[in-house]
């Protein structure tokens, strides 16, 4: 299934048209919603790399998840343009004055925390992502377990992650309580696999609202190598 906002697609119609090299038919959409369609349209174009108009036409298909080894850890004493993060869902927390905003992206998330006098802005990605190269203060690949820090102007940073590879049959049942947990996230986004035999490629965030700070729990999943992405973050208000 493919999740966006608060609508189910079935990826069985999209295979199925891939497979034919049809066209998605009027009669098998889901019933019209302007802002949901608008927002799935865009979700569309990036994982099949359709163009969205009266009717969508099949092209061609790129993997959803990038390999779990060339995933990366990238945080900016600034903010991050949007057009660089390839967005599915988002929302904003307000934490007291200062505001939080968090993104899934299409291949893990943006997370920025935004004060009266600074920005800081935590990305998963994969390293191929054309981000900015000015005003990193983290860049390191998502391997293992690790833990980073730093303090600025009224901000400090605290990050922990680790990155878990699984026989198969455990990521299995670890996949299946996850998506019992993304039932209770803030945000959830479950894109297809690589395969019609791949489990889909789940992404969500939990949120811990503090009295001087928020604490973001991130969690993807990357089945095709059997992997089980962690990241805790704290932004706290100095």
């Amino acid at each position: 299934m493919i999740f966006c906002g608060k609508s189910f697609f079935s990826t069985d119609l999209f295979r199925r048209t891939l497979n034919s090299g049809s066209v998605v038919s009027a009669t098998e959409r889901p019933p019209y919603n302007r802002n949901v369609w608008t927002s799935c349209c865009s979700l569309f174009e990036i994982i099949l790399n359709v163009r969205c108009d009266a009717r969508i036409s099949i092209m061609t298909v790129g993997y959803v998840r990038p390999d779990v080894a060339d995933m990366v850890l990238r945080v900016f004493d600034r903010s991050v343009h949007p057009e660089l993060i390839e967005t599915l869902c988002e929302t904003t927390i307000p934490v007291g004055p200062n505001q939080a905003a968090l993104k899934i992206s299409q291949y893990g998330h943006a997370l920025e925390f935004r004060t009266k006098h600074r920005i800081v802005t935590e990305v998963a990605t994969s390293k191929f992502s054309p981000l900015p190269s000015g005003g990193r203060m983290v860049d390191r690949r998502l391997i293992g377990y690790r833990t980073h820090m730093f303090e600025g102007v009224g901000v400090r940073y605290h990050c922990s992650y680790q990155l878990e590879t699984l026989p198969a049959d455990v990521y299995l049942q670890v996949h299946r309580e996850m998506e019992m947990d993304a039932r209770k996230a803030i945000l959830t986004a479950s894109l297809p696999g690589s395969s019609s035999s791949s489990p889909d490629c789940l992404s969500y965030l939990m949120s811990d609202l503090l009295p001087e700070g928020l604490v973001i729990h991130s969690f993807h999943t990357f089945p095709d190598n059997g992997a089980v992405l962690r990241i805790q973050t704290l932004f706290e208000v100095l």
